[in-house]
């Protein structure tokens, strides 16, 4: 009998991601793909670099279920991994019956391709007892990435209770990343099997450049450093608070906004751009692939982060593979930027931080000083390498 350690990712998003060579070459959107990056979050990128990382190692075999719309048979054998199909995104609009469809689909997925590790990034309930009826029958874990301080929070209908209670199971496992998600798993649902691995994040080195491509089709030439901000342009993000501190700075410095693919990208974007025309130097990007963002951080100033909540953002690691110091408007899990001496988080003053970015502007010796801090905290705490070996080692113990 093989010893090969079985794991099934369950992100049917993911597929374009592990493909973005295509999606890249894509340069005017219009690629079967790119119109599926709307769709994509932080989980998708987390997922997609850890299925990269455990591809290279020959214990581990790989399979991702995703959408019919992707491949052309139920099962898609690639060098490393297999994709796993049957299920239609288009068929959500059969409602009631799709959902029925899927618990069945999934429930004869499991078994077919007998994953001894399931590994699953967002809170699904109508999903959850079918894989924990897998796992009880066939005594296989499921492991749950909890990648935003929203997974799990306290529910009041029964069904959710009731799923918190199951998912304490033996053969659950949690991997969070800070303190904060930690405590919300163990206070809700009182589980054991708790590890705290930091982001899983490939940072994607690209050709040094510091020509940005305006939504005019202009390309301009930044020599200067530029306050920095790439989000999703959602509720979540506050994208406008971005512009409200960009309003707070002298016209002179350059700034500059990426709103990555995402559904909500569609929704209020031409008022954010309007509420953008009278600040000075600013540029405003959208619908930025996330695997060409990495350029951006090369000359930037500071980066921004204005979310109401997070898990810890990818953006994070990018920023401090750079060297780059971090204004956070409120996000400060485990003091992660104000403990750490990267940035400062100014508990949601605007002010505040207009005025710690002005004096990255003006003091050179205190963004020296940032920046360094910056780069040993990437080594300490965000290697790519570091971590997966991490993520490996609880794999590997419990698969047995």
């Amino acid at each position: 009998m093989s010893n090969d350690i079985r794991i099934l990712f369950l992100n049917p998003f993911i597929y374009p991601l592990l493909k973005e060579g295509d999606v890249e070459k894509d340069n005017n959107n219009n690629n079967e793909y790119t119109k599926w990056l709307k769709y994509f979050g932080g989980a998708q990128v987390t997922l997609k670099a850890i299925i990269r990382g455990l591809a290279g190692d020959a214990k581990y075999k790989l399979y991702v279920w995703v959408w019919n719309e992707f491949i052309k048979s139920i099962f898609d054998r690639e060098e490393d991994y297999t994709f796993v199909g049957g299920v239609y995104f288009s068929w959500k609009r059969f409602g009631i019956f799709y959902k029925i469809y899927l618990k069945i689909y999934l429930f004869c997925m499991l078994i077919l391709v007998r994953p001894k590790i399931i590994i699953k990034a967002d809170y699904a309930k109508s999903l959850e007892l079918i894989i924990l009826l897998y796992c009880y029958f066939f005594k296989s874990r499921y492991v749950f990435f909890s990648l935003t301080s929203h997974d799990f929070v306290k529910k009041n209908n029964f069904f959710d209770r009731l799923m918190f209670k199951l998912l304490r199971s033996k053969n659950v496992f949690f991997i969070c990343q800070n303190s904060l998600q930690q405590e919300q798993i163990h206070s809700l649902i009182m589980s054991k099997n708790i590890y705290i691995v930091k982001n899983i994040y490939e940072v994607e080195i690209e050709k040094e450049t510091n020509l940005i491509d305006t939504e005019d089709g202009v390309k301009k030439d930044l020599q200067e450093k530029y306050v920095l901000w790439i989000g999703r342009n959602d509720d979540i993000k506050n994208p406008q608070a971005f512009v409200r501190i960009c309003s707070k700075l002298p016209a002179k410095m350059s700034k500059i906004m990426i709103c990555t693919f995402n559904e909500g990208d569609f929704v209020g974007y031409q008022e954010l751009k309007k509420s953008t025309e009278n600040i000075g130097n600013f540029i405003l990007i959208n619908k930025e692939k996330y695997f060409n963002t990495q350029k951006y951080f090369k000359n930037a100033l500071v980066l921004v982060n204005t979310s109401f909540f997070e898990g810890l953002p990818n953006t994070f690691l990018q920023a401090t593979y750079e060297g780059v110091p971090i204004a956070t408007l409120q996000y400060d899990i485990d003091g992660i930027v104000s403990k750490t001496g990267i940035g400062n988080c100014s508990n949601r003053d605007e002010i505040k931080s207009a005025e710690f970015i002005q004096g990255l502007y003006k003091n050179q010796n205190l963004w020296n000083e940032i920046s360094s801090n910056s780069h040993k905290l990437y080594a300490r705490e965000f290697d790519y390498e570091a971590n997966l070996s991490k993520l490996k080692k609880i794999l590997d113990t419990i698969s047995r």
